[in-house]
Formats: C-alpha cells, sequence, structure tokens
C-alpha cells in the first residue's frame, strides 16, 4: 500500500490541481448528469451526457497539467469574469448574516455600500470611498 501511495504521490506532484475554474466546471458536469437522468428524450439526454463527459475530461486534465501559467491565466479570466456575481452573492450573504444587527446603506454621492449599526436613531455616516457624510436614521 506504501509503494502505491508513494507513486500516487510522485505522479500529482508538479501537477496544477483544482482551482475555481475546475470546481465550477465540475459542478456543471454533475448538474448536467443529473439533469440528463430526469431527460425522458434518449437522444437529448445522450447529448446532455455527452457534454457533460467532455467537461470532466477537460477538469482532469487542467488538474494534471503542468503547464502553470496556463491554467492560472485561464482561472484568472473565469474569476475576472464572474467577480460581479460572486461580490453580489457575497453582499447578499452578509446582509443576511448581518440582519439582525446591522443595516446596509448606501453612499449619496458614490453608491458605495456602507455597514451601520442598527437601532442607534439618526446617524452621521462618512463614506470610506469618496469621503461625502450624510445623515440616515438606522
Amino acid at each position: 500500500m506504501d509503494k502505491f501511495r508513494n507513486a500516487i504521490h510522485k505522479f500529482l506532484q508538479g501537477r496544477y490541481g483544482m482551482d475555481q475554474l475546475g470546481r465550477a466546471l465540475l459542478f456543471f458536469g454533475i448538474f448536467l448528469n443529473i439533469l440528463a437522468f430526469w431527460i425522458q428524450n434518449p437522444k437529448t439526454a445522450s447529448i446532455i451526457n455527452s457534454i457533460a463527459m467532455t467537461l470532466f475530461f477537460i477538469v482532469l486534465f487542467r488538474m494534471l497539467s503542468k503547464n502553470f501559467p496556463q491554467r492560472s491565466a485561464e482561472n484568472r479570466s473565469f474569476r475576472n469574469a464572474t467577480a460581479p456575481i460572486s461580490k453580489k452573492m457575497s453582499l447578499i450573504s452578509m446582509r443576511i448574516r448581518d440582519r439582525k444587527t446591522h443595516k446596509y446603506v448606501k453612499c449619496d454621492r458614490c453608491k458605495n455600500i456602507i455597514r451601520v449599526p442598527k437601532g442607534k436613531g439618526k446617524v452621521k455616516i462618512r463614506c470610506r470611498k469618496c469621503g461625502h457624510e450624510f445623515y440616515k436614521h438606522v
């Protein structure tokens, strides 16, 4: 068993591994596989299954690749493309988490979102981005 583990460790050494793009492709492939399972038309299910398998091979190829600069550039492009969505999801998550203790207000000038403690009455808020000061009731 030790020889097998050492052989696998030696094989995987210097490989790129999993990143955000790889995880997204993997989850999308799993979603397509589940979708194909529920589709009644065998031709359509076969096409969707083929797409899912192609995604799995791409994930495997990227994980085992030794071309770090190329894989990193692909992942960076993916993160840049999905940044607005993940920023919005993060803000929604924070708002849900802090809904009892904080309120989120927008700056009148630059539209930056500012976190303010709830239940303080009328407070003076200073935007960190543009320096604009304004009053809000929280």
